[in-house]
């Protein structure tokens, strides 16, 4: 699975898109950008902690805490993935320009 990033009017950035893999390389000529593109990227990430919400109830948070462990069913986050991560990409924009 890759994640398109799409950056716009970002910096010296009108417009830029790139998808994340396993290993993600930027690479071009001095202040075309590389530098915005990373920090944008950083930022978005580093913000994201906040802005999935995997379902995991307090009661499973404090079992794991508390036991060491929990049981979470794979199957139902990888139905919801696409919905958790645009639910998360709108809650980022209200974030972003709030």
């Amino acid at each position: 699975m890759s994640l398109k990033i799409e950056l716009k009017n970002f910096g010296v950035l009108k417009h830029a898109e790139f998808s994340l893999g396993d290993l993600t390389l930027i690479c071009g000529k001095n202040n075309t950008g590389k530098t915005y593109a990373a920090y944008a990227l950083y930022g978005f990430l580093l913000s994201w902690r906040g802005l999935l919400d995997f379902g995991v109830s307090d009661a499973q948070a404090q079992r794991l805490l508390t036991d060491g462990g929990i049981k979470i069913e794979l199957g139902r986050y990888a139905e919801r993935a696409n919905q958790m991560f645009a639910e998360a990409c709108e809650r980022y924009k209200e974030y972003q320009y709030s």
